[in-house]
């Protein structure tokens, strides 16, 4: 396949009330959502990549939603993805919500890991509880990033410390 070769959305509204905003502050019930990431996120996946008729064979990069490193590491291993084909940025930065997934992109192409011609598989999960996945293949006409091209502290402007 060659640019995007899938989409997969969802989610169970039953849930909505599992990660909400009350009075500018979060609330989330952790337990029920991490057994949502632990158990529909890996389900969705298999699914998903059936669906395509696509295994993870041809997939050369998983990257998730930066949740936590539990979570993540967790769906990795339910999925079996094999380590060579995983990528975490959560460790430099955190959660950053949904933002975390064009950043994990980003970044795994700064740091070489999008070659051309690659297949990666894009996944996120969350707020609603909801779902969703994007197959893509990086055509051979996208230039590899250089050294340089974007720096952590190009981030720090847009996540920096409050008031700075």
């Amino acid at each position: 396949y060659r640019g995007i070769a899938g989409i997969a959305l969802g989610a169970c509204g039953k849930s909505a009330n599992e990660i909400v905003m009350e009075d500018g502050k979060l609330r989330m019930n952790g337990p029920a959502v991490a057994h949502f990431a632990i158990h529909k996120v890996p389900e969705f996946v298999s699914a998903s990549l059936e669906r395509a008729e696509i295994t993870m064979d041809q997939v050369d990069l998983v990257l998730l939603h930066q949740a936590n490193r539990y979570l993540v590491d967790l769906i990795y291993q339910t999925l079996k993805v094999p380590t060579s084909k995983q990528y975490t940025y959560l460790d430099m930065i955190g959660n950053t919500a949904c933002a975390s997934s064009p950043i994990l992109l980003a970044q795994a192409w700064r740091t070489g890991r999008l070659p051309t011609g690659s297949k990666t598989m894009l996944v996120a999960f969350g707020n609603g509880l909801s779902w969703g996945m994007v197959l893509l293949a990086w055509p051979h006409t996208i230039m590899p990033a250089t050294v340089g091209s974007v720096e952590l502290e190009d981030l720090k402007i847009i996540y920096g410390p409050r008031g700075k």
